[in-house]
């Protein structure tokens, strides 16, 4: 599939994904470096970001996350989770994302295995990110933010990058003018 704003545009509208194309090419081009041969994505909403992903990353395993069932009326409306799900294979597992007995499930799903790519996108104020961040980091080599545009989750990213401490962590910010942007950071 050709990688340009264009396409990715049109991806995001097919699927429902909340992000912005130039930020997304940015990130596939990046993941591109070392593709990743699982994914994980906490917060996965309709799942149109998930189903991006794995337009660009086929092969690869994708666990999504969250409280909602695909059933739930906030997400079944076209394009639905449940069809994001059936269309890209995607697994699904419902919990809460902060809860470390869901963790452990899908650190049993995966086992030693850790994610190429873990996707954080659930709750949006500082300390939630965080602890997103602490719980989930673990399982994965890269773990990218939705939203650093929004000054809590920004100071989150901030924080775990090691911005204002010496020795502060690999990490790329992609942010356009109108976007939501995405933050990576390598654990």
């Amino acid at each position: 599939m050709k990688l340009d704003a264009a396409t990715v545009k049109g991806l995001i509208d097919e699927y429902g994904a909340l992000q912005h194309p130039v930020e997304v090419v940015h990130l596939i081009e990046y993941l591109r470096v070392d593709p990743p041969k699982l994914i994980i994505e906490v917060g996965v909403w309709r799942g149109g970001n998930a189903a991006i992903l794995k337009t660009y990353f086929p092969q690869a395993r994708f666990i999504g996350v969250d409280e909602m069932h695909p059933s739930d009326s906030r997400v079944s409306d076209p394009p639905s989770l449940a069809d994001n799900i059936e269309r890209f294979d995607l697994e699904y597992v419902i919990g809460d994302t902060k809860s470390e007995s869901t963790v452990a499930r899908v650190k049993a799903m995966i086992g030693d295995e850790k994610a190429g790519y873990c996707f954080i996108d659930a709750s949006h104020d500082t300390d939630s990110v965080k602890r997103d961040f602490e719980m989930w980091s673990p399982l994965s080599h890269r773990v990218g933010f939705h939203d650093v545009h929004n000054p809590m989750v920004l100071q989150a990213w901030m924080d775990i990058c090691g911005f204002m401490e010496p020795g502060p962590r690999t990490a790329a910010l992609w942010k356009e003018m109108d976007g939501h942007g995405i933050g990576v950071v390598l654990t």
